[in-house]
Parts: C-alpha cells; sequence; structure tokens
C-alpha cells in the first residue's frame, strides 16, 4: 500500500490554471485549435527543444480581425523537449476552458493563450 502511494504522489503532475478574467474572448476557438495544432507540430513554432527558462511565441490569424498569441516556456533547469501531444492538450485546454485565453503551469512548463484584436 505504501509503495502504490509513493507511485502516485511521484507520478502526480503539480498543475496549476488561471483563466484571463478580462480582454478579448475568443471570435473563433476552431480556428485557434487549428492554429495551436500546427503552432505545436513539425515546423511549428512550438515545437522541438527549450532551453533553461527558454520561451517561445507563437501568433496566427482567426480571419476575424482576431490574433491569437501563444507561448510556452521550460522552467526547468535543464533543456528539454516538448512533446507535440503535451502542447496540444495544454493549449487546447485554454481555448476550450476559458472563453479570454489563460495561463497554465505544469511539469515546469507555462503555456500561455491570449486572443487579441488586430492581426500578428
Amino acid at each position: 500500500m505504501q509503495l502504490s502511494n509513493l507511485l502516485i504522489a511521484v507520478m502526480a503532475a503539480t498543475v496549476s490554471a488561471d483563466c484571463h478574467r478580462s480582454g478579448d474572448k475568443w471570435n473563433n476557438r476552431v480556428a485557434a485549435r487549428e492554429a495551436i495544432t500546427k503552432a505545436c507540430s513539425k515546423g511549428g513554432e512550438l515545437f522541438g527543444s527549450y532551453g533553461i527558462s527558454q520561451m517561445k511565441p507563437a501568433c496566427a490569424n482567426s480571419g476575424d480581425k482576431q490574433k491569437m498569441n501563444f507561448e510556452v516556456q521550460n522552467t526547468a533547469n535543464s533543456e528539454r523537449t516538448l512533446s507535440v501531444s503535451e502542447c496540444i492538450y495544454r493549449l487546447y485546454n485554454e481555448v476550450n476552458g476559458c472563453d479570454r485565453g489563460g495561463r497554465t503551469t505544469a511539469d515546469n512548463w507555462v503555456f500561455q493563450s491570449d486572443p487579441n484584436a488586430g492581426q500578428c
């Protein structure tokens, strides 16, 4: 029993998430999810290795006079590679669960999404 509790504690990720309370709302969540998939996939702005404290930004236009800003930052004390699935999962959560975007901290990563007026 103690071993299983220890394994659960070790495997549990520390996650905190906050939705933005002000600012623009998503005009087009489908476009936001498509932009996230593109940015997180091979060749995208958020794909690949991150140095210590490195932050990578991505911006996409929704076609509705709105730009969608996304950022990912490595907060670990070592270089790391962000998996495509983790990147998509965390940023999708902000689009699906936060009307105005938000910020999630999980496993020494910070994920941010923010819809804004204008174009990239």
